[in-house]
């Protein structure tokens, strides 16, 4: 067979001819290779398309890393109410009054509603020493 047929006449008069003489037509899939030319409008395609992907990308990063900077607080916060629902508590950062119980050798920590946060032996140092209990005195020293 020759490599090339038809190439004394124009395409559109070749592909009249090649249709006309053939026995059947079908869609078929092969490797063409290509010229100088062809090679060299591919390369500067690549390039301007490659210099647009990254503009793209560019933009891209600039977009995530403000869009990370408006969630980060909002992720933040969710993770907090998400433990909170979990644990069922909340960690209260507030003044808190001690008082002791010598009965019991306790200190209660009580909040400002009154209610006992939490409680602790008696360090040795908050250890009632006398027998009389100073609180029943005015500060002037007489008995109430």
């Amino acid at each position: 067979m020759d490599a090339t047929i038809l190439q004394d006449v124009g395409p559109i008069e070749r592909r009249t001819l090649l249709r006309d003489s053939a026995t059947k037509t079908e869609v078929f899939t092969y490797p063409k290779p290509l010229d100088g030319k062809e090679i060299t409008h591919l390369k500067d395609q690549y390039t301007k398309d490659a210099i647009e992907m990254a503009k793209h990308v560019e933009r891209k990063k600039e977009f995530m890393e403000d869009w990370k900077s408006e969630v980060k607080p909002l992720t933040l916060e969710l993770a907090q109410k998400m433990t909170k629902i979990r644990s069922r508590v909340e960690e209260i950062t507030e003044d808190v009054y001690l008082l002791p119980d010598h009965d019991t050798s306790t200190m209660g920590y009580y909040n400002g509603a009154g209610v006992l946060v939490y409680h602790r032996p008696l360090m040795p140092d908050e250890n009632q020493f006398s027998i009389i209990d100073n609180s029943r005195f005015s500060q002037e020293g007489t008995n109430n």
